[in-house]
């Protein structure tokens, strides 16, 4: 999911060696059904063996969280929208960043780009191309704690993955249990793993994955 490596020999061994690995537990847990039976299928994981035991978020998150300010937004306090992560390619920041495009003329919604990464360069050329004034970027990674108090703290709507990589499908990914906790509100790409464990529209909102103008409707 991250296309570190090109597919060849390097590839095929560690393929060999996840299928040697997942033979030797007598129990495998993994966070979702979907991942389970994606395991299951590419490399012949004993579904017998399979327990499916949802993540989370890390009790600072929740303790950090600041009640929410339900206030509309306007210029002078605008919507503000969170991606933290690490910028690897299932996050989908092309998507994010096609979607503020979209919404450069909103002056009441800006967003915030917390992390760093594969994709950071690349994100901000992208940003830059796009002039995308409406958007801030805070290159730097942060302990969970600062991130809670000092960006999830002050954020209306925090971000999931919107990419199309395989893995995006199959798990619930870290930010979206962190944003949850900190009772955030989250928009995240529809897949089979969030339906899972999420109902759209009550504790998320789902966009098709890799569709912007999706994302910023």
């Amino acid at each position: 999911d991250r296309r570190a490596l090109p597919d060849g020999t390097r590839l095929r061994a560690l393929g060999a060696l996840e299928r040697a690995l997942l033979r030797l537990p007598d129990r495998v847990w993994l966070d979702t059904h979907a991942h389970a039976q994606a395991l299951e299928r590419e490399l012949g994981l004993d579904p017998s063996r399979v327990a499916v035991i949802p993540a989370g978020a890390p009790a600072v998150f929740r303790r950090l969280a600041s009640p929410y300010d339900a206030r509309l937004p306007s210029p002078r306090r605008p919507l503000r929208v969170l991606y933290f992560g690490q910028y690897i390619p299932l996050h989908g920041v092309d998507v994010v960043l096609a979607a503020a495009g979209l919404l450069r003329d909103e002056r009441h919604i800006v967003f915030e780009m917390v992390g760093r990464g594969q994709e950071l360069a690349a994100a901000l050329r992208l940003a830059e191309r796009l002039g995308l004034g409406n958007v801030r970027f805070v290159s730097r990674w942060l302990p969970a704690d600062a991130l809670a108090r000092d960006h999830i703290a002050a954020a209306d709507v925090c971000l999931g993955v919107f990419g199309s990589e395989p893995k995006a499908a199959r798990v619930v990914p870290f930010k979206v249990y962190t944003a949850l906790a900190s009772g955030r509100a989250v928009v995240t790409a529809d897949t089979p793993a969030v339906a899972e464990l999420l109902r759209p529209g009550v504790e998320a909102l789902v966009v098709p994955a890799e569709d912007p103008r999706a994302l910023a409707n």
